[in-house]
This record gives C-alpha cells, structure tokens and sequence, in this order.
C-alpha cells in the first residue's frame, strides 16, 4: 500500500480501517470526508486515494485556493508530487488555454511561469521545467492526522488581470519527473454545483475552465467573454 511494500505504522494511510459492521474501508483517518466537513469544497481532483478538494475565495489582491486532502501528499519520499495550477485569462487575441502556470510542490516550493521560461516552443506555460529561475517562494504545507492541508494566493499583478477581470483555471496532481517538468499527470479538477458535476481538466480546452467572477462566484462557460455578472 501507498507504493511501498510494508506496511509504515506512522502513516495512517496505511491502515485499512474495519466498521462496525464488519465491513473493511481504506482512508488516512477513521472519520468520513463527511465528518471532514468538506461541504463547502466543491472541486475536486488528484488521486483517487489521495482525495484532493480545494475551495476559492477572491479579494481585492487575488485569489486565495485552499486544498485539502486525504492523502500524504508525498510524504514517504520519491518523485516529488505536485498540484498544477493553470490560469486562462480568456484574451482572445492571445489565444485561449494556459496564460500561466503554477507547480506547488509538495516539499513546500511553488514554481510559477507565464510562458516565457518554455521548454518547448508553441506551448506557451504549460510545459516547463521548474527551477531556481521559476521559483515564486513557498508555502506551508500541514500534515496531520492523515490529511493534508494547505493554502495559496494567485496574486492578479502575477498573472496580469485585474481584480474586477472574470477569468479561468482548472487544477490537476502530476509527479514530478527528474528534470521537474512535470509531464506526468493524474486525474483532473471536477467542479460539482447545483446543476450537477462539470468535468474540466484539459488545459489546452477554452472550456477546460471553472471561471471566477469578480464577486469570487464560480461559473461553467466556454470562455470568459461568455460568463456575465
């Protein structure tokens, strides 16, 4: 379990948990998401056994992303793990799909990239490599009880929109290959709302996209242009 061989006694993720009825269940601690009360964290994405959920909150400097998981989030070591954060600032004239790139990392860096350090010409941010040159700063990471927690600020005078401007992200987990170029992805970011569960993911998709208004209000459109206030 948990890609080792044994079983770790200090990783409650490793514990296969038995309920009262005598029913046999996996997670990182005895409670439920439920008990987690994770009902206000309405994206979802990563591994099916890491669990990550993450909510949004905008103010007049950004946008605040707080992700919670049920997983270790590469606790044990190995390839480092990474949630990668696209933004679309739906500028048609640019093209639509990735206008920047974040890479948080799970030993605490995060990594940021508009395009300009590209490792492969013509796909604008959403390859490269992270490194010293991409390198935006930190971030704490809290590991406790089996869940992990941790909390990060888009910053609009980072990706060039203002604080009134609706625009687009979507989120996924990917490990980190050798040279940090994180070509290696898992599952993508799903957007559950009262219409029901919208699947996004697919950076390179104009509807690829949870959009955020300015009022910090989420929306499904296929571009900006098209979500209204």
């Amino acid at each position: 379990m948990n890609g080792i061989t044994f079983v770790a006694p200090e990783i409650p993720w490793d514990y296969i948990r038995i309920g009262k009825d005598n029913q046999a269940f996996w997670n990182a601690e005895n409670k439920t998401v439920a008990e987690l009360d994770l009902s206000s964290y309405n994206l979802h994405f990563g591994k099916s056994n890491d669990s990550f959920h993450a909510k949004v909150s905008r103010d007049e400097e950004g946008v605040t992303f707080d992700f919670v998981s049920l997983g270790d989030f590469n606790k044990n070591g190995g390839n480092l793990e990474a949630i990668l954060l696209y933004i679309d600032k739906g500028e048609p004239a640019g093209g639509w799909g990735v206008d920047y790139q974040y890479k948080i990392v799970s030993d605490g860096n995060v990594y940021g990239n508009d395009g300009s350090d590209a490792s492969s010409a013509g796909r604008g941010a959403a390859w490269w490599s992270a490194n010293e040159n991409t390198k935006l700063g930190s971030v704490t990471i809290s590991r406790e009880n089996g869940v992990t927690r941790l909390t990060y600020k888009v910053l609009y005078t980072t990706i060039g929109v203002a604080a009134d401007e609706v625009f687009g992200f979507t989120a996924i987990e990917g490990w980190l290959t050798g040279d940090n170029n994180s070509d290696e992805y898992l599952n993508g970011m799903t957007y559950t709302h009262e219409s029901g569960c919208h699947v996004v993911g697919d950076a390179a998709n104009t509807a690829g996209y949870v959009r955020i208004k300015a009022d910090g209000t989420l929306a499904v459109a296929d571009s900006n242009a098209a979500v209204t206030e």
